[in-house]
């Protein structure tokens, strides 16, 4: 075979007219020769040398065939080099090759055909429906095009989901094309909050702040109520009923009778109530906007084995205005060190954002609102040339490259990336002591403990950070 393709390339250099002498047979001829060989620069140098793309319309029945027999790898090749994506759809070429497992040529083959990006991100969103398995969901398509060497384990939850994604974020494909992807997503994050709030990592504020934000749809809901009784928190899912003002009959029926089993015999009327005449414990808790913390975390206090800030609070500097922002500015221009740490809400479906800047010398710590509509991208700009990107004030924190990655997508402070030497990352300084060996923490070796910035504070300070409070 590499012979053939030497010789037709060696053809083509040594006799460019050949290509206009040929006859359309003498084309036919040359793609039947080469059609399902499987080696794309022969097909590149037969398509070449013969001008096949002057025959298109006799070559399209002749690739529907390839399709019919399986051979949906060499029809993608032809198609995309002869330029005729356009003629097939979604399950002539695309869904095959990804039943096939052959992702990277799907993908290939819509970077070529553009206008079926959007048509195949939703079909294949529409798979993740759970009302079904997306095996059963492509039962019927299976049936009818009676595609050839399935790969099965393609047709699962996980791999799909995860084709979603990666296909929706390549072509910029707005995520409110993708709601049974929202859904599996927003899921997710609400049970590893509730994972996270129960292993003590959030407050009970916390928590319901965040998965009142991300349970934005009756569903999603629904699905929160369930997954906190699973739990058999029923105290928690009380909350939830009354917060979202959901009528007990459309719970499920096994949630209702867990909530009857557990409620005192002299409250037992309150179940039926749970919509009209709750507790006023809980009434109020839903009319504030959150319920009172009913577990032991959140009516714990801070035992004195945690850190607390050794500043006035008149210290702590909230900056939202032009004014406190130049002010601000002066101030840090003559600092030295400066340590600084970003915060942002985590977003199930859009891109996160920062809302919170902290910035900390030894006396003082700014809050910028980097939400405030009275700070214009002048003044970000000023704050990166000044201090930021000032080889003259070092500046420290932990796991920076997130929080630098963070700050350059979401403002204008035009960060030199490259200027290293003026941050020191806290996270890296500590694996390489851990690594050398070197160094006696105060507070305990450092070998065996976690990565995290409130064991790095335990093993330097002797003292925990708050996170319930934090």
């Amino acid at each position: 075979m590499y012979v053939v393709l030497e010789t037709i390339c060696d053809l083509h250099t040594q006799y460019p007219e050949i290509s206009a002498k040929c006859s359309d047979n003498t084309r036919i001829v040359a793609f039947n020769f080469v059609k399902t060989c499987g080696i794309v620069s022969l097909y590149k140098s037969v398509m070449i040398t013969y001008q096949l793309n002057k025959i298109c319309e006799m070559l399209v029945p002749k690739i529907k065939e390839l399709i019919r027999q399986g051979h949906f790898k060499d029809a993608a090749y032809w198609t995309i080099n002869l330029q005729i994506t356009h003629l097939f759809g979604i399950f002539d070429i695309i869904f095959p090759l990804i039943l096939q497992d052959k992702v990277p040529l799907a993908e290939m083959y819509l970077n070529a055909a553009k206008d079926l990006a959007l048509p195949t991100v939703q079909f294949l969103d529409s798979l993740l429906d759970k009302q079904k398995t997306v095996f059963e969901h492509c039962d019927e398509i299976l049936t009818k095009y009676e595609y050839k060497d399935v790969k099965h384990t393609v047709l699962t939850y996980r791999p799909m989901s995860k084709l979603v994604t990666r296909l929706a974020k390549t072509y910029k494909i707005d995520s409110h094309f993708t709601p049974n992807l929202n859904f599996t997503k927003a899921c997710s994050y609400m049970h590893f909050l509730w994972h996270k709030y129960r292993d003590g990592g959030m407050s009970c504020d916390a928590y319901r702040e965040l998965a009142r934000d991300a349970a934005s749809t009756k569903p999603l809901q629904m699905d929160l109520i369930t997954n906190v009784a699973s739990y058999g928190d029923f105290d928690e899912v009380k909350y939830w009923i009354n917060y979202f003002n959901i009528p007990l009959e459309e719970i499920a029926d096994d949630i209702r009778e867990d909530l009857k089993r557990h409620q005192p015999s002299e409250n037992s009327d309150e179940i039926e109530m749970l919509n009209i005449s709750s507790s006023s414990e809980t009434t109020s808790a839903v009319n504030n906007g959150g319920a009172t913390n009913k577990s032991k975390r959140a009516n714990a206090t801070i035992p004195n084995n945690y850190l607390t800030l050794a500043l006035p609070i008149d210290c702590v500097i909230l900056i939202d205005d032009r004014a406190k922002f130049h002010e601000m500015l002066e101030y840090l221009q003559g600092q030295l060190l400066i340590a600084f740490d970003s915060e942002w809400k985590p977003s199930v479906c859009n891109e996160n954002v920062i809302s919170l800047l902290q910035i900390a010398t030894p006396y003082r710590v700014y809050l910028l609102d980097c939400l405030s509509s009275q700070l214009s991208d002048e003044l970000w700009q000023q704050l990166g040339q000044r201090v930021f990107n000032n080889l003259e004030i070092l500046k420290v924190g932990f796991s920076l490259h997130q929080d630098l990655r963070m700050l350059h997508k979401s403002l204008p402070l035009q960060l030199n990336l490259n200027a290293k030497t003026c941050y020191l990352d806290l996270r890296e300084l500590w694996r390489r002591l851990k690594y050398l060996q070197i160094v006696k923490f105060p507070f305990g070796c450092g070998s065996n403990s976690g990565g995290s910035l409130c064991a790095l504070t335990e093993l330097c300070l002797g003292k925990k950070i708050g996170q319930i409070k934090s």
